[in-house]
């Protein structure tokens, strides 16, 4: 006696199989995501950007026709003093810029909170938010590479010793619907606060840029 059976896909089953009596078997596990990694909070803030940090470092094998994302969950994702390292054709995304914040008080006046190097691809970033509490050599966003940046704020407050960055582009950097915000500083003679600095090709769209504080600045 033979039995048809029809085997069909739904978005969250592997695979479902329809009897001829209309009786369906379900016990197939769900379908992983192949392409996307989620970051949930695990914790403190500190604990947290540990998780964020290790979890997007820990991406590997993104392709321009296969990139990655890495969703993160509503929450405060604090990187202490420390730094993400961004990498082509992975994507960073949030939950929004009042959901997702990312913080940290780096003091490296060579390399960003968010650092993309990447040369010969893009990374994208979207739906959140950036505070920058550092004092020494403050960078925000450091783009050398190919940059799409879309729904960020940046927000650089604090007590510097030297320049302030919240946005530093040396290659390609596409804005979209952004704020960058560095306010609330009292500088000495010879140090300045910059919002978007550009030594390459800086394309904008509704997006705000907002620096204030005394002393010297642009």
């Amino acid at each position: 006696i033979l039995v048809a059976a029809f085997i069909f896909l739904t978005p969250f089953v592997v695979a479902q199989i329809q009897f001829p009596d209309a009786t369906i078997q379900t016990t197939a596990a769900s379908a992983p995501l192949v392409s996307t990694v989620t970051v949930s909070p695990v914790g403190t803030a500190v604990q947290n950007g540990t998780a964020l940090k290790a979890a997007y470092e820990g991406v590997s094998g993104a392709l321009v026709d296969a990139p990655i994302l890495v969703k993160v969950e509503p929450g405060v994702y604090d990187l202490g003093i420390g730094r993400i390292d961004l990498q082509t054709y992975v994507n960073l995304e949030g939950s929004g810029t009042e959901s997702t914040i990312i913080k940290s008080s780096q003091n490296d006046a060579s390399t960003g909170v968010l650092d993309y190097a990447g040369t010969g691809g893009t990374v994208e970033l979207r739906g959140l938010t950036l505070e920058h509490t550092g004092a020494v050599g403050v960078r925000g966003i450091h783009n050398s590479g190919t940059m799409l940046v879309k729904d960020v704020t940046v927000s650089c407050t604090g007590a510097p010793a030297g320049d302030v960055f919240a946005v530093y582009n040396t290659n390609n950097l596409s804005m979209r619907n952004c704020k960058v915000s560095a306010v609330g500083y009292v500088l000495s003679s010879g140090t300045e606060v910059n919002g978007i600095t550009n030594e390459g090709t800086c394309d904008l769209l509704s997006t705000t840029v907002e620096v204030g504080g005394s002393g010297q600045r642009m």
